[in-house]
């Protein structure tokens, strides 16, 4: 029997970026969806530069509840977008340009 490692990997990254970005803008609590986090992975962003994101990056929001961090680095830029309510910011989706 073959185990994925790849799979466990994944998981412990996932939980150290859910554990390490337990920051609050606002009084919000900032949590990535799996969906974000699956895509991240399947895009090779590497967890710190989400984190440098969340953490440094600019804040735009737009629509009705809709919030956009981009962090500028110097070959691309990488986005993660969610949604905002009063308790929670919700990212939905991370990815580069």
């Amino acid at each position: 029997m073959k185990i994925n490692y790849s799979l466990y990997k994944d998981i412990i990254i996932y939980l150290l970026i859910l554990y390490i970005i337990s920051k609050r803008i606002n009084n919000q609590r900032i949590v990535i969806k799996h969906h974000a986090f699956k895509r991240a992975m399947q895009r090779r962003i590497h967890p710190d530069l989400i984190e440098d994101c969340l953490q440094m990056g600019r804040i735009k929001k737009f629509g009705r509840n809709k919030i956009r961090f981009e962090r500028k680095l110097k070959r691309k830029t990488i986005v993660c977008i969610g949604e905002e309510n009063k308790e929670e910011i919700k990212i939905i989706t991370i990815e580069k340009k």
